[in-house]
C-alpha cells in the first residue's frame, strides 16, 4: 500500500485521479484497493487525496495572495466552488475566513 499512498501524493494535486486508475495500476480490484488502504492509513485512498489537496490549499490560503479560482485549480479541485464546499466539510471553516485567520 505504500506504493498507492506515494502514488497517491504524487497526483492528488492533478486532478485527474481516479481509484480505478490506481486500482488498475496496481493490479488489484478497487474494493480490494480500498479495503487494504484503510486498513494501512485508516482512511480511504480518496480521502488521503482529499486530505493531500487540502494541504496544499491551506499553505497557499496562508501564504499566498492567490484567488481561491487560482488555489482550487492549483489543488487538483475541479472549480473554485467545489473547492470551497470541501474545504469548508473539512476544515469546518470556509477558504475565506481561514485565510485570515491564518494569513502569515
Amino acid at each position: 500500500m505504500e506504493r498507492a499512498a506515494a502514488y497517491i501524493r504524487q497526483h492528488a494535486l492533478e486532478g485527474r485521479l481516479s481509484l480505478q486508475q490506481l486500482a488498475e495500476r496496481l493490479r488489484i480490484g478497487p474494493s480490494q484497493l480500498t479495503r487494504r488502504f484503510q486498513a494501512a492509513y485508516g482512511v480511504s485512498p480518496v480521502r488521503y487525496a482529499t486530505e493531500a489537496r487540502l494541504a496544499k490549499a491551506r499553505a497557499l490560503l496562508s501564504d499566498a495572495e492567490l484567488t481561491l479560482d487560482e488555489i482550487a485549480e492549483q489543488c487538483g479541485f475541479q472549480n473554485a466552488v467545489y473547492f470551497s464546499r470541501v474545504f469548508t466539510k473539512y476544515m469546518k471553516s470556509s477558504p475565506s475566513a481561514y485565510r485570515k485567520t491564518h494569513w502569515v
